[in-house]
């Protein structure tokens, strides 16, 4: 588990990564990854969790998430390969209710979580190594976007509707 421990205005967030941005985050490759976003206080905080973190590691990623906001209410944005996260033997969040007692548990009850799994998404595709998403703060607002994940770079991020939310 690392923490990158500068704040930039973007910034890329693989597996295993915690880090902080004032306006943009990308999570790459979620090919059966989840990432987990809040906008607060001015800043874009950010994980990029694996099916193969350990107990530990998982505790430590919401730790990172969490610190500096106790006792202020957030909206959390979880995206990733649900499908292909839960199939995982080992993963920590093996299910929806799993992955819903773990968000509450670490980063409060009283917080409001969306959900968007990008499983149908990247199989109708046909995208072998999943997908990129961006995280951007627009005029204090979170708004999402996805890419094929390793595309081509001239090719532009398509933005996810508030619609392909869940709130669980």
């Amino acid at each position: 588990m690392t923490s990158i421990p500068r704040i930039t205005e973007s910034i890329s967030i693989s597996e295993y990564v915690f880090g902080a941005a004032q306006r943009q985050i990308t999570y790459p490759g979620l090919a059966q990854c989840i990432s987990v976003t809040k906008f607060s206080g001015g800043l874009l905080r950010g994980t990029h969790i694996s099916p193969g973190s350990s107990p530990d590691e998982v505790k430590e990623h919401f730790r990172l998430l969490n610190a500096g906001s106790v006792g202020q209410y957030s909206d959390w944005y979880v995206i990733g390969q649900f499908q292909e996260h839960f199939r995982t033997a080992n993963a920590v969040m093996g299910n929806m209710s799993s992955l819903r007692q773990t968000l509450r548990k670490r980063l409060g009850k009283g917080n409001t979580f969306y959900t968007f799994d990008t499983s149908a998404l990247t199989a109708s595709e046909n995208w072998a190594f999943g997908i990129d998403i961006r995280a951007t703060q627009q005029n204090y607002k979170l708004e999402f976007s996805f890419a094929k994940a390793f595309g081509r770079p001239d090719k532009p991020f398509s933005k996810l509707s508030d619609w392909y939310f869940t709130k669980i």
